[in-house]
């Protein structure tokens, strides 16, 4: 592992934990109602959320409206092999049996649940430590959402809090951008960064 990111690794974890957890409440509502509000959401025929773990934001609230709009709501599950894969929850109750995966994470049943083939209009939240100004994630170092984003036909939609930005984030070659970053500023844009 590249030295120079587990250090800066470390150094945003620290950061994200010591932000107070009112404001991480009212960061992770405004991020909710910006996206809320926006075309991406509209347009979404199905979004592919995740379960927020430890102090990463909570879009749950953004979870349960996609589902009363009507729209498709899949959420991950790690699997073998560094697959991250994506299973359909028909209804709000489905969220409450979500059970911890390899990494603590809910997670759901794919015993029970049809796993997502995601199209164009899905959208992709991609949870992230830190995005810079390009579009490129520092995550928890397991490559996960860089695999299924190589496959992903739809938007990415970086999430983090807007005080974990970085101008610019070590890269690797395996590394993808996102096309959008909601933080609790707002939504903007990286197609033309870089």
């Amino acid at each position: 592992m590249n030295e120079a990111k587990a250090a800066l690794r470390q150094a945003l974890l620290a950061r994200r934990a010591a932000l107070p957890q009112e404001e991480r409440r009212r960061a992770s509502a405004a991020m909710a109602a910006a996206l809320e509000r926006s075309p991406l959401f509209e347009a979404a025929d199905c979004l592919l959320g995740y379960m927020p773990m430890g102090s990463e934001p909570d879009l749950r609230s953004l979870l349960a409206l996609a589902l009363r709009r009507g729209k498709r709501l899949a959420l991950p599950r790690c699997e073998a092999g560094g697959q991250l894969r994506f299973y359909c929850l028909p209804d709000l109750a489905e969220m409450e049996s979500l059970a911890p995966g390899s990494y603590g994470i809910p997670e759901p049943d794919p015993e029970r649940l049809t796993e997502l083939n995601p199209a164009e209009a899905a959208l992709c939240l991609v949870p992230g430590l830190s995005f810079d100004g390009s579009g490129y994630r520092l995550g928890y170092g397991k490559g996960y959402y860089d695999r299924f984003l190589r496959r992903f036909p739809g938007v990415a939609l970086g999430v983090c809090y807007e005080q974990l930005r970085e101008e610019r984030l070590p890269r690797e070659a395996h590394d993808l951008p996102v096309a959008w970053l909601l933080t609790q500023n707002g939504m903007n844009s990286l197609h033309e960064r870089e």
